[in-house]
């Protein structure tokens, strides 16, 4: 049965958007840069993409072309559930029936059983992305900026008063742990995003020209010349 391919693609994008977005926004919200372009987190997104495409072409060849009639004449538009079936997939394979208790880890039982047989290794990769992104980002300030002492009283002095105060102190309890530059910067840019380092550890006034600055001007007309 001949079927169009649309609604597969669209279940793939939606899903793998999903999918990724998801991920980026609760593992990597102030590193994302370090690891949307990393082989793993395209394969991530890949996978639930092409899982959500095969779903869509089972669907069509069992209920319908170009709209899924199910039982009690209920009609669906194929394009419309395959926008449904990408955001939902990711849900429902997250599902779990139970947990099983193997050594000091509980290990849940269904579908996200399947899911963390490559969730897993994919995210211990892309956390090594991060991690080297992160070192080659902060480099450049942790050069400059070389005593830790003051990191840390720059950093502290750069935290927003208004964010709740649980959150302000698990971070700082984290910052005083740290023993060198890198480490103390590059938990700021975990916390605060990569706008608070630049403002914060970037260069100065008096190393780089601020924005709209204009030049000294030189007067170049003649001197005046007095009669002799």
């Amino acid at each position: 049965m001949a079927f169009p391919i649309g609604p597969a693609f669209v279940a793939f994008s939606v899903a793998a958007a999903t999918a990724g977005g998801e991920l980026l926004l609760t593992q990597f919200r102030n590193t994302v840069f370090t690891v949307w372009r990393s082989r793993p987190f395209l394969t991530f997104i890949t996978i639930y993409g092409v899982i959500a495409g095969l779903v869509m072409c089972a669907l069509q060849v069992v209920y319908g072309a170009t709209s899924l009639a199910f039982r009690g004449g209920y009609v669906i538009p194929v394009y419309l559930a395959a926008i449904l079936l990408g955001l939902a997939l990711k849900m429902v394979l997250d599902l779990k029936l139970t947990s099983a208790q193997i050594g000091s880890e509980q290990i849940p039982i269904g579908l996200k059983t399947l899911v963390l047989a490559f969730e897993s290794p994919l995210i211990a990769s892309m956390r090594w992305a991060e991690f080297n992104g992160v070192q080659r980002y902060i480099g450049r300030f942790a050069a400059r900026h070389t005593d830790v002492a003051k990191v840390k009283e720059l950093i502290r002095a750069n935290v927003p008063a208004k964010l709740e105060a649980n959150v302000t102190d698990a971070f700082l309890t984290r910052l005083e742990r740290a023993d060198s530059t890198p480490k103390a910067i590059a938990l700021y840019l975990e916390f605060g995003g990569r706008d608070s380092v630049e403002r914060v550890f970037g260069e100065s006034p008096s190393q780089s020209r601020s924005v709209g600055q204009l030049p000294r001007l030189v007067d170049a007309s003649p001197a005046p010349q007095t009669e002799g």
